[in-house]
């Protein structure tokens, strides 16, 4: 937890906002978890360890939106950076619970493989890394996240270059589930090392909130891991998809999307973005579905389309006047989606958004945003 005296005091601090904000009107919602102009449902839950040995937790459903914000200090505490160099830096050790040995397996597996994928997240490519050079990437990417300001990490001026994903070597099953096996059984799996069907082999999906491993998205200003990309021959992977052309692009309020899908209030405002080969309309391929935009506003216009995507971010902690958008890429290279602040939306399109009526909309699984 955070222990510092610095954290406790930005702890109480942000406390104190939330108190200070008042019970937040919900009149005139159909219901309590839907988002006002200035407020949204979203569980905040915090736990003191007091001084006596008790402990005092408070939870609260529902927040100022400009309180959210400030909570975003909390990627600035002694306790972030504490954790970011213990997952990332700090080798194993038999000394290590439980949770810090799984949290730094997700992040120095031996086994670990790792690819890029591009700013549209269409077009992977797969690496491996010598051990010292896995050691040097991520006290690189360590370095460069301790050291993102708040506006770079969550509200970043430059589009993301693309995305470094590390994926943990395959999963093996405890031994007590062999100890429990009956060894007179045909079918009882005598391997302890198995590959995961569920993803495909073909490029087909991704998320740079995919459930399998971690994704670091990589941003102009994340310097000493730019770097090592450049001295390792891997940053040029990402300047060779600079020029893919998005030909259409299907766009959605943040607001219009989180009251459809007001029971998710555990859902963040922080999105990430993600790619899917297939037509999301087409049924057929819902298994590689990542989020339905049936009955959202469109626009093919080529100007139009170009000047959003020049806004549109892969990742950014969005605001409720904020949108999300499909892009169709050129040459049938899939589906792309990206969210862009209201400030970056051609004013003409914004409010053509705004007064959209969708007719039973359904966007798919709001978890993908």
């Amino acid at each position: 937890g955070f222990k510092s005296k610095a954290d406790l005091e930005m702890i109480r601090s942000l406390h104190k906002q939330i108190l200070a904000d008042g019970k937040i009107s919900t009149a005139g919602l159909s219901n309590q978890y839907m988002a006002t102009n200035d407020s949204l449902a979203q569980d905040i839950k915090i736990s003191y360890k007091l001084k006596n040995g008790n402990d005092m937790r408070r939870f609260y459903g529902r927040i100022k939106y400009d309180t959210l914000l400030k909570m975003l200090e909390l990627d600035m505490s002694d306790r972030y950076k504490e954790l970011v160099s213990l997952y990332l830096t700090q080798a194993p050790k038999d000394s290590d619970g439980f949770n810090v040995e799984r949290s730094k397996m997700i992040f120095q597996d031996e086994n670990m493989s790792f690819a890029l994928y591009s700013s549209k997240l269409n077009v992977k490519k797969s690496f491996d890394l010598e051990l010292d050079k896995r050691e040097e990437l991520r006290k690189a990417l360590a370095a460069d996240l301790t050291e993102q300001t708040l506006e770079q990490r969550y509200f970043p001026k430059d589009q993301a270059l693309g995305v470094l994903h590390l994926l943990q070597g395959s999963q093996k099953f405890d031994d007590e589930y062999f100890d429990e096996a009956d060894p007179t059984d045909d079918e009882v799996i005598l391997d302890t090392e198995v590959e995961d069907s569920r993803i495909p082999e073909e490029h087909m999906i991704f998320s740079v909130n995919y459930y399998e491993g971690v994704s670091f998205v990589i941003t102009p200003d994340m310097k000493r891991t730019v770097d090592f990309l450049k001295s390792n021959d891997l940053y040029d992977f990402f300047l060779s998809e600079n020029d893919l052309k998005v030909v259409a692009a299907d766009i959605v309020g943040v607001k219009t999307l989180r009251d459809k899908y007001y029971y998710s209030t555990g859902m963040t405002m922080l999105f990430n973005g993600g790619w899917n080969k297939n037509n999301n309309y087409d049924k057929k391929s819902d298994y590689y579905s990542y989020g339905d935009f049936a009955g959202v506003y469109k626009t093919t216009d080529e100007k139009l389309v170009n000047e959003i995507e020049k806004g549109a971010h892969l990742s950014y902690f969005t605001a409720l006047d904020g949108f999300y958008v499909r892009f169709t890429l050129a040459d049938k290279a899939g589906y792309t989606t990206m969210y862009v602040p209201r400030q970056n939306m051609p004013a003409s399109v914004a409010k053509a958004v705004d007064e959209h009526k969708i007719e039973s909309p359904d966007f798919g699984s709001p978890y993908h945003f």
